[in-house]
């Protein structure tokens, strides 16, 4: 068996990450401060990373990456970066959060590509080409070509809205990762998103099965089409894919879908995270991904637990098609409280270190009563403070349904 681990310099240890997995943890053995055999290496990766004992026939390939920048408060790059090289999309999707903002000079092929190279060089581990629509943009090919020769871990968003050509590009490029967003049934998501997307979208699962990518579905769970939670499963299960459940969120743009179904409560998402257990126990070997996963025994979380105060853009960065830059991309609707600047005037490692904006994200605190919840960093990161400061102006997030778990 052949595994790729890349271990990062950080101020007080490394950062271990298989490629294959996507697992990460930090550890504080130096990897970096002595001389280690070949065998040294692999004993203490699989320990950090309880990975059990490797079979001397098992092929390990090590990355050791040092970009010298390193924090005493801060890890010394992004772990993972979403980019968004399309201004538009293909599609009018009623449930989605991109509102037509002001209209921003895009970057050029060559801003795009020097981008992708100082990413590389801070070592930055995952690279996600997202929505807009990425697969339909004139310069995906070159650019997603471009990114993989970088090493990243390589995924991309998509509906899945075109033919056969653009689905061979995907399957071609050599993604580690392609996610597809499907909302339930055909004519439920025929409805969210339009017309004949559901064929569509199904005909980029069928491919990417056929051809052995990796694959999930998101679906964005609202009042609409929460009782089709199962029928996403089934249909993960049949394509070899997996699911993360997604609840709908209200920011950016204002549509009459959000305002008929998108009033999710703490009940609803109770609800939501009750039904996802059913759909584990029925399907053990598949991931299904949640918020609030305080119901299982062993929550099951994308993003590790250990280092998402506050949410798990703490260690990623967003870049917008123009070149802005935030922790995450809902963060865009609150103005430029969190701006972390753009990437044409300053480095990404600049940004990552030194932006205020940026700062005042990672500096966010819960309210005293989730600090105390002892399901915090435990079970649960908390939500997503984005919507939450979008509405109420707080960081904890209205659906969490500990106390009506309690009251019950």
């Amino acid at each position: 068996m052949f595994k790729t681990i890349k271990i990062r310099k950080e101020t007080d240890g490394s950062l271990i990450y298989d490629v294959n997995t996507r697992k990460y943890v930090f550890s504080q053995f130096d990897f970096f401060g002595k001389p280690l055999t070949i065998n040294q290496i692999r004993e203490q990766v699989c320990q950090e990373l309880k990975m059990g004992e490797m079979d001397e026939s098992d092929i390990l390939s090590l990355v050791f990456l040092d970009n010298q920048q390193l924090y005493s408060n801060n890890l010394s790059a992004p772990i993972g970066i979403y980019f968004e090289i399309a201004e538009s999309c293909n599609l009018d999707c009623e449930h989605c959060y991109k509102a037509s903002l002001s209209k921003k000079v895009p970057l050029n092929l060559k801003e795009m590509k020097k981008t992708i190279d100082e990413l590389a060089s801070l070592g930055v581990l995952e690279f996600r080409f997202c929505g807009n629509e990425p697969v339909v943009h004139k310069y995906f090919s070159q650019l997603a070509f471009y990114a993989k020769s970088k090493g990243f871990y390589l995924s991309t968003n998509t509906n899945g809205f075109y033919d056969d050509s653009y689905i061979n590009k995907l399957i071609e490029i050599g993604f580690n990762e392609v996610i597809i967003s499907i909302e339930g049934q055909e004519e439920t998501h025929d409805e969210i998103r339009g017309s004949g997307s559901y064929k569509k979208a199904l005909n980029v699962l069928r491919a990417l099965k056929e051809h052995g990518v990796k694959s999930r579905i998101n679906m964005t769970v609202s009042k609409f089409n929460l009782k089709e939670l199962e029928f996403i499963g089934d249909l993960a299960v049949k394509h070899g894919a997996y699911v993360s459940y997604i609840p709908i969120r209200v920011v950016g743009k204002h549509t009459a879908y959000k305002k008929n179904f998108g009033d999710l409560t703490d009940q609803d998402m109770l609800e939501i995270v009750k039904r996802v257990e059913y759909i584990r126990e029925k399907y053990p070997k598949t991931r299904f991904l949640t918020y609030f996963d305080i119901l299982s025994k062993e929550p099951d979380y994308y993003h590790p637990l250990w280092f998402n105060n506050p949410c798990p853009a703490r260690k990623n960065l967003f870049i917008s098609y123009a070149g802005d830059v935030y922790p995450c991309d809902y963060l865009i609707y609150l103005g430029d409280v969190f701006f972390g600047g753009n990437i044409r005037k300053k480095t990404i490692a600049d940004i990552w270190h030194h932006a205020p904006g940026i700062r005042r994200f990672r500096e966010l605190k819960h309210t005293q009563k989730c600090q105390k919840c002892n399901f915090l960093s435990t079970k649960c990161y908390g939500g997503c403070p984005s919507e939450a400061l979008a509405k109420k102006l707080i960081v904890d997030d209205h659906l969490c349904f500990k106390d009506r778990l309690n009251k019950q």
